[in-house]
């Protein structure tokens, strides 16, 4: 019973993260297919309406729809069962709906053309993974309902298929994709804004510290020149210099990066021609080595290049690829870093 529950739990998990990263798209789904349903099934043929099968599913597709439609006004105590009533309403409008009427209109090639729209529409708001559960359960359903419930027997006719209604559902689904893309595109385009708001907030959350480092670390520049003793002053000069070539380096990398960002492209107006064998010295030189780690480095720079680059970027890369590697060695205690050009 309980493996059950985690079961049904961890389908309710997936279904609420789902529904969450299509949110934005639920309302406009709601508003969309509450009007296509009745639009192009039932107004255009008030002059010989009959209550067939398929006047019966518009009437429920275009219900369902309007539930969703206004799921911002649903009571707080119903918004949780939205995930699973939102991929019930894509099941039935999308696969089952499309796939069922295929069936029953024989296979004719503009319910054919209908069900290719359905399977775009269904990939437009649901997950690559979600669209092909939903599309397997829902044709499976249409198949049990026609063969199984209804005991029907299909007979392929494909049928003609006239000018307007070849014109009408090609609009519907331009109409249709249009408004979703533009709409992914907005959301896209507010997410991408947000990140920057964040990434600019985070940096100026990192230069206050580095700004308070930097002065503490010149302040100890002032009482190391007070030492007696000239060799720790030197030792404590060299550490101190260090520390703050470092912070100069991780501001411009902030603003390397934050350019980056907000640019929507590398930035490379930092660019220079430099010699990789001296970049090479400066970022070992400088970087903050652990006693006896220095010597676990095997360089080989006989020869060298040019190489177009911004020197800080070069710098963190070559750092970041030091740490890895020296971390990766004090936990295994064997191995050995060789560089060459």
């Amino acid at each position: 019973m309980q493996r059950l529950k985690n079961i049904f739990t961890a389908i309710y998990q997936y279904l609420l993260k789902e529904t969450e990263d299509a949110s934005h798209q639920i309302t406009l789904f709601g508003i969309v297919m509450m009007i296509n349903y009745p639009l192009f099934g039932v107004f255009w043929k008030l002059e010989h309406f009959q209550l067939t099968e398929e006047f019966i599913l518009r009437i429920t597709a275009a219900l369902l729809c309007a539930c969703l439609a206004f799921n911002q006004f649903w009571p707080r105590q119903l918004l949780k069962f939205l995930p699973v009533f939102w991929y019930i309403v894509l099941l039935f409008c999308l696969p089952y709906f499309f796939a069922y009427l295929t069936l029953i209109n024989n296979g004719s090639t503009l319910w054919l053309m209908n069900c290719v729209s359905a399977i775009f529409f269904l990939l437009l708001v649901s997950s690559v993974l979600g669209a092909l559960i939903l599309l397997i359960s829902g044709v499976g359903l249409a198949f049990f309902h026609f063969y199984i419930l209804s005991n029907n027997q299909f007979v392929y006719i494909p049928g003609t298929i006239s000018l307007f209604s070849l014109i009408v559902t090609f609009i519907a689904a331009i109409i249709i994709g249009a408004l979703f893309a533009r709409d992914r595109e907005i959301t896209y385009a507010g997410r991408l804004s947000g990140m920057r708001m964040l990434a600019g907030s985070i940096a100026h959350d990192l230069r206050t510290p580095l700004a308070s480092i930097y002065l503490q670390a010149e302040l100890q520049e002032l009482i190391v020149e007070r030492l007696n003793n000239p060799e720790v002053q030197k030792d404590l000069k060299e550490n101190l210099s260090k520390i703050t070539r470092g912070i100069e380096m991780s501001n411009q990398l902030i603003r390397m990066q934050l350019n980056n960002i907000q640019r929507d492209k590398l930035d490379t107006s930092t660019f220079s021609i430099y010699s990789i064998k001296k970049l090479l010295k400066a970022s070992l030189e400088e970087y903050p080595f652990k006693e006896n780690q220095k010597s676990l480095i095997h360089l080989n720079d006989k020869n060298d290049f040019s190489i177009w680059i911004d020197e800080v970027g070069f710098k963190n890369m070559m750092w970041n690829l030091l740490k890895n590697s020296l971390e990766y060695i004090e936990e295994t205690h064997k191995g050995e870093i060789s560089i060459w050009l």
